[in-house]
């Protein structure tokens, strides 16, 4: 099992299969001590994305941004490690869900790609 955090995405990855859920931080360190719990009427949820590979070995992914119930329980921050506890069930056919805990590595996002022109300036008339 794998977990990291990522500009407050949070990824859970097991094999072939996984999901993230895109939590409403700026960054992930923010979320330490924090619980997010929410409840399967809410309708302005963050995006939970399940990912996996069938049996023939194919990518699939389902999307959701509404309809489900999610248990977050962020500890303390420990040097570049958040732990935390999850609860999530999805309204997917299988009734998908994940319940356990974790230890996330936070990430820094990749930094800008070097190489690319600054953006244009805007002209002044003259």
């Amino acid at each position: 099992e794998r977990a990291t955090l990522t500009d407050g995405a949070l990824n859970i990855s097991r094999g072939d299969t996984g999901l993230t859920i895109h939590l409403f931080a700026r960054k992930s360190e923010d979320l330490a001590g924090k619980t997010i719990n929410l409840e399967t009427n809410r309708t302005s949820s963050p995006k939970v994305t399940l990912h996996w590979k069938d049996a023939r070995g194919l990518a699939q992914r389902s999307e959701f941004r509404e309809g489900y119930a999610l248990r977050l329980d962020f500890g303390q921050l420990a040097g570049t490690r958040l732990p935390g506890k999850i609860y999530l069930c999805v309204p997917d056919e299988a009734k998908s869900y994940i319940a356990g805990s974790f230890s996330a590595k936070i990430k820094k996002p990749p930094p800008p790609e070097a190489g690319l022109p600054p953006p244009p300036q805007p002209s002044t008339p003259r």
